[in-house]
């Protein structure tokens, strides 16, 4: 089959759990010996709106780079683009796919799935975050770091929305709510054309029905990655220290300010244990928080990583997350298991139901140092909890890219099988005053914030 996999970002531009899973199911699929294709956002913006091709002949498929160069293009404001929709029509036109994947639409545009319909083409789509019910991504309420249940509403999402992200003055508050409404209908458009809908848990999926009212559930495919094992594990003595290993993007929403609080608390109370901390700073103002509040801490921050396995922050004893966001999944509980390492984790999202009961996981309730303390007090001075968790009995279950690939393959082959549904043909007046609208937004960004904050 010829399959085009579109995505926000692609390695080795971008990097992250979506992008890699993305790059796992394209190498399997070449593998199996089908034509794939990606379609990617990009974040090199310097060189002006274009596109970009690559050929690795190592990866067996070409990469399609699409580079926007309008201020701020990450905002809920611009998930339609029109030069990006033509730039993709004109990609799909060129080679035409059997069937369009599309992972996400950050950085590209929201009409990804009608414009393959429109040129015959069928696709499907996978939620790998919680985008399609947000204006923020995650449904993390900006007051207390709290998962949003609420239904989407106007005037409550734009007012969650104005607390993160950069004030936009120039757009009045009838015309933002008219953006959110036609941005509303757009995804409606778009998840009623696509053939399936993808999640990649059992909680994701049953959040996303209710959340989006959708009829059926999504189907559930985890997503697959080969990471590295070793073949022991550091292994814990009891009453020595717990060294504890985090890893991935220092912002708010992992959390890491979390851990630090936790391990402060757990000092007061005489128990034994260290962090290591690795990964790059998203936020500056967070990266330097953190570095004032581990001062006098057992604390080291390693900074970014390559690679992980002969990492310091690797050699830990245990595991941690503090993650506030309801993770879909949590690639990096799998890639933790794959070390040996046992897993203190938050009680939300994906993670209840794939790893309770595994006695090397323990929870804290989300958000709360003092909950993720209590956790550590006990593994110090109960004996029978610590050789419990430490004493690692079998590997879990961790989805490999053959296992994704083959239940993706069924979807693929089932939406080609069904053809494309008929959409009626893009309103070029519509498109015109798109254009014109966002010509007048990207001018009062500039006016208002400069070139130097167009990219943020």
């Amino acid at each position: 089959m010829k399959i085009a996999l579109v995505c926000q970002g692609f390695p080795a531009e971008l990097l992250g759990g979506t992008e890699h899973t993305v790059q796992a199911l394209a190498g399997e699929l070449s593998r199996c010996g089908h034509d794939v294709r990606i379609i990617a956002g990009s974040d090199a913006w310097q060189a002006g709106f274009r596109c970009s091709l690559e050929h690795h002949p190592e990866l067996g498929y070409p990469i399609h780079r699409i580079h926007r160069d309008d201020p701020h293009y990450v905002h809920w404001h611009k998930r339609h683009a029109p030069r990006v929709s033509q730039a993709y029509t004109d990609i799909l036109r060129s080679d035409p796919p059997d069937v369009v994947h599309v992972h996400h639409e950050l950085r590209l545009s929201n009409d990804l799935v009608r414009i393959a319909a429109r040129l015959g083409i069928p696709s499907i789509v996978t939620l790998h975050d919680y985008s399609s019910t947000c204006l923020l991504h995650h449904r993390i309420q900006p007051a207390n770091g709290a998962f949003c249940e609420a239904a989407v509403a106007a005037e409550m999402c734009i007012r969650c929305a104005r607390q993160i992200l950069l004030p936009t003055p120039w757009v009045d508050d009838a015309q933002e709510t008219q953006r959110f409404a036609d941005l509303g209908s757009a995804q409606q458009a778009e998840l009623a054309t696509s053939r399936f809908i993808v999640a990649l848990s059992e909680d994701q999926a049953e959040t996303l029905q209710t959340l989006l009212g959708l009829a059926t559930r999504p189907h559930v495919i985890p997503p697959g990655l080969t990471y590295a094992r070793r073949a022991s594990a550091p292994g814990h003595r009891f009453q020595d220290p717990i060294r504890l290993g985090t890893w991935g993007t220092l912002y708010p929403l992992k959390g890491t300010d979390v851990l630090v609080e936790a391990v402060r608390i757990a000092i007061k109370q005489a128990v034994p244990v260290e962090l290591d901390i690795a990964g790059q700073e998203a936020d500056s103002h967070f990266a330097k928080r953190l570095q004032e509040a581990i001062c006098g801490l057992p604390i080291r921050m390693h900074g970014r990583f390559e690679e992980l396995t002969q990492h310091p922050v690797s050699h830990a004893t245990a595991f941690v997350s503090g993650t506030r966001a309801r993770e879909t999944w949590g690639l990096v509980a799998d890639e933790a298991s794959a070390l040996g390492l046992p897993l203190i984790l938050p009680r939300h999202g994906a993670f209840p139901r794939r790893l309770s009961g595994c006695d090397d996981v323990l929870f804290y309730e989300p958000g709360e140092a003092a909950s993720l303390a209590e956790v550590l007090v006990r593994l110090s001075r109960d004996k029978q909890a610590h050789d419990r968790f430490f004493a690692r009995t079998k590997p879990h279950a961790i989805p490999t890219p053959e296992q994704t690939t083959a239940r993706y393959l069924g979807l693929y082959r089932r939406a080609f099988e069904l053809g494309a549904p008929h959409v009626a043909s893009a309103s070029p007046a519509q498109e015109q005053a798109e254009i014109a609208s966002m010509r007048i937004w990207n001018a009062g960004f500039q006016a208002a914030y400069g070139h130097e904050a167009s990219h943020e």
